[in-house]
């Protein structure tokens, strides 16, 4: 595991348990990869920094001011990857799958 600043080469996209298994369901025709949190669930997506707002939604933007602990890539402690070759998700992809799983919002 490596302790990683956000908001500078990526943010990371938190969504919990059980959204977050509709949404790598949703996402695996696009081979996006993710790390898997053991204890609560929950997945994290690597996006661009700035492109992904969590404003009014189910899961939460991590950027500036947040540190993350990255696991390697065999890594099956607290974390793992859901693949060995590990890349950024489109934030569009991911918060149209994030939409889809989570169902209409109040506001509509």
């Amino acid at each position: 595991m490596r302790l990683v600043a956000l908001g500078v080469d990526f943010d990371a996209v938190k969504v919990p348990q059980p959204l977050a298994r509709s949404v790598r369901t949703a996402l695996e025709a696009h081979g996006t990869s993710f790390i898997e949190d053991l204890l609560d669930g929950s997945h994290l997506w690597l996006v661009a920094p700035g492109s992904c707002s969590s404003a009014g939604s189910r899961h939460l933007v991590l950027s500036t001011g947040w540190h993350i602990a990255i696991p390697g890539p065999r890594c099956t402690a607290r974390r793992r990857w859901n693949c060995l070759w590990p890349s950024f998700t489109s934030a569009h992809l991911l918060q149209g799958a994030i939409e889809a799983a989570a169902g209409p919002s109040k506001g509509q």
